[in-house]
Order: structure tokens, then sequence, then C-alpha cells
């Protein structure tokens, strides 16, 4: 039959000449199989939130820096981090794969105000930037969807502003908008005589 390649042979010389080889097979194909990962989240996460990890194609598996021997491992970190995983396959050879998780910054939300003080009837109006959609929230409730709102307080009031990037993370902040309590009236007869004085009284 055919011999398979050899890794290594030994002759012996005999009396009569002849030469005996003995052969050590080669090792069988060792598989080629190396350790794959996949995030269940390719965009990234927003502070806070959490992403699984899961790797294949191997028999055995170590993740670094979070220590762990499963399949799958679930990651909340705060900063953007790179997670390896080593995997063993069948015949013992170990390889490595890496994935990063980025971790995606709120949005720096700001709000401008065209008069943070007010008197009893006037309007100031709010603006946001920073976010791609927004959200107006007073007592009252939600009062506006859009990056302008106008305002109208009877009393000194707080309001909040709710912004998403397009990934989806959040940040919030208030603005509040005084108004100026004091109501003026005048008080006096309302009936005079032609050439009389009246007394006027004001609070």
């Amino acid at each position: 039959g055919t011999l398979a390649s050899p890794s290594f042979s030994s002759g012996v010389r005999l009396g009569n000449g002849a030469v005996v080889i003995s052969y050590m097979s080669a090792a069988p194909n060792t598989p080629t199989n190396t350790v794959n990962v996949a995030t269940s989240n390719s965009l990234g996460i927003c502070p806070g939130n959490s992403v699984t990890l899961t790797a294949s194609n191997v028999t055995s598996y170590t993740w670094a820096p979070n220590p762990s021997n499963a399949i799958s491992i679930n990651v909340s970190p705060n900063v953007s981090t790179t997670y390896s995983v080593f995997g063993i396959n069948t015949a013992g050879c170990i390889s490595m794969a890496a994935i990063t998780v980025s971790v995606i910054s709120p949005p720096a939300l700001s709000i401008s105000n065209t008069n943070t003080f007010l008197c009893l009837g006037e309007t100031s109006t709010l603006t946001a930037s920073g976010a791609s959609t927004y959200t107006w929230m007073s007592t009252a409730g939600q009062i506006g969807s859009n990056a302008v709102v106008n305002v109208s307080p009877i009393a000194t009031s707080i309001y909040t502003l709710i912004g998403a990037s397009g990934a989806g993370c959040v940040s919030m902040i208030s603005e509040q908008v005084n108004v100026d309590p004091l109501v003026m009236s005048v008080s006096a007869n309302t009936v005079v005589c032609y050439g009389k004085s009246v007394d006027l009284s004001a609070s």
C-alpha cells in the first residue's frame, strides 16, 4: 500500500545488505477552526447599557478582561473596551479573537432662553440644541417635541428638556423661567361730581 509521508525515518543495515526503514506517520490533518466573536449591538452602547458578546467555532473559551469560560458574556463598560476570547479547537490548537465595545457619549444638550425673567402674560422662547430629537416637559406634562417651544407661565416654572442622539442615548437638562408676581391695581371712587377730586390708591 501507499505509506503516509514520514515525519522522520530511520534505517538499519543488516548483514545481507538489506535496509529496513521504519516510518512514523505524519500527524492527521489538524483542524483549522479558529474562534469567532460577535456582538448583539455592532453600533455601540449608551452609558449604563449592556451588550452580549458571543464566541463560536471552537470547543472551549476563555474571556478577558472579564474572566469567563462561557460561550456568551454580558458586558456593561463605562468606556469603550476591547474584549478578547481565547478558543481551543478539537485538536488542542489555540486561537484568539477580539472585539471592541464602543460606549457612545450622551448628547450635550443646551437651552437658549429669550427671556429668563417675565412679567405676567409675557412669553419666553426656549430653544434646544445638541441632540437629534427633543421632548419638553413641565409640571403639567409634555409641552412640545420640537427644538423650539414658547412658554407663558403664570408663575415661576421649571422646564425640562430630554434629548436623544441618533444612537438613542439620552440626556436631560432643565431651565427655569421666572415670573414677577407683582400685579398693579387702582382703587378709588368710581363716580365723582364735576370739579371734585378723588384719591387714587395703587397697590
